[in-house]
């Protein structure tokens, strides 16, 4: 585990209710490869703020990343529409 990785985590860990917390976490873990966990963290940011634009286009590229092109667009759709 690298620094960037335990930094975002213990932030995660004490602000769970926070959707920039969330989506740092996601940043590092998509950089890392971790697209399951990066998908996870950021639907997590999106579901504490839905109007959080830039963490719909992240989850775009990792849904796109990943081969689902259908949601990918319905969350780049989405971000447009914030």
């Amino acid at each position: 585990m690298d620094a960037q990785h335990t930094a975002s985590l213990a932030r995660v860990r004490d602000y769970p209710d926070c959707s920039e917390a969330w989506f740092s976490f996601a940043e590092v873990q998509r950089r890392q490869g971790k697209l399951d966990d990066a998908q996870m963290a950021l639907q997590r940011a999106v579901e504490l703020a839905p109007s959080y634009s830039t963490a719909l286009v992240s989850l775009a590229a990792v849904h796109r990343a990943q081969g689902n092109f259908d949601l990918a667009v319905t969350c780049g759709e989405r971000a447009l529409l914030c």
